[in-house]
């Protein structure tokens, strides 16, 4: 994916909105995850942009991205499930 500025949805911006769709995917965890999940998909977002201003491969970086909101959902449900766990018990 070619990283030049072009004009999108967002307006003049740097990336490519298919950019933006592909790294924000994480996001979704706003509507399941409240606060934990929506700290989490803000930063695997920004994870993922960096990820695409890197000089890796295009495939390459598809793959990491789908890896990191993939270890950002596991991080979110362990997250989770371990302060509904204390305090269920407190």
């Amino acid at each position: 994916m070619s990283l030049e500025s072009k004009k999108s949805w967002f307006g003049n911006s740097k990336y490519p909105a298919k950019v933006y769709f592909m790294c924000g995917w994480p996001l979704l965890l706003v509507f399941i995850g409240g606060a934990i999940g929506g700290l989490c998909a803000a930063l695997a977002f920004s994870i993922n942009l960096k990820i695409y201003k890197s000089e890796l491969s295009n495939p390459l970086k598809i793959i990491l991205n789908v890896l990191t909101g993939f270890i950002t959902v596991l991080v979110w449900f362990i997250v989770a499930t371990s302060l509904g766990q204390y305090f269920l018990h407190n």
